[in-house]
C-alpha cells in the first residue's frame, strides 16, 4: 500500500468496491485501496459482502468533511462490509 498523499483524483472510484465483492470477496481477508470519494454512489441494491473481509486500509484517502458525504460513504460502505471489519488509513 502506498501511504504517502496522492491526488483524490488519482483514487478508485467508491463504486469500484462493487466489483471487488462480486468478483473476489469470498477469498479475500485484507484489502487495500485509495479511493476518491468525489463521486458517491447509491448503496447497492442487493447488498453484497466480503464475508472474510477482516480489514480495509484506505491509506491516505480523503473523505470531504461535508456532513452529507460523510453519511453517504457511511451508507454505502455499510452495504457492502460485514460487521466488526476494520478500516486503516495511514497517518500524513
Amino acid at each position: 500500500m502506498y501511504d504517502d498523499p496522492v491526488d483524490p483524483a488519482l483514487g478508485m472510484p467508491l463504486d469500484s468496491l462493487v466489483a471487488f465483492a462480486e468478483f473476489f470477496s469470498p477469498k479475500l481477508r485484507k484489502l487495500g485501496l485509495y479511493i476518491s470519494t468525489q463521486d458517491i454512489p447509491v448503496p447497492p441494491g442487493p447488498p453484497l459482502s466480503f464475508p472474510n473481509l477482516e480489514v480495509l486500509h484506505v491509506g491516505t484517502s480523503e473523505l470531504d468533511s461535508e456532513k452529507t458525504k460523510v453519511v453517504k460513504v457511511f451508507a454505502f460502505l455499510s452495504a457492502l462490509l460485514p460487521k466488526g471489519v476494520g478500516i486503516t488509513t495511514s497517518d500524513r
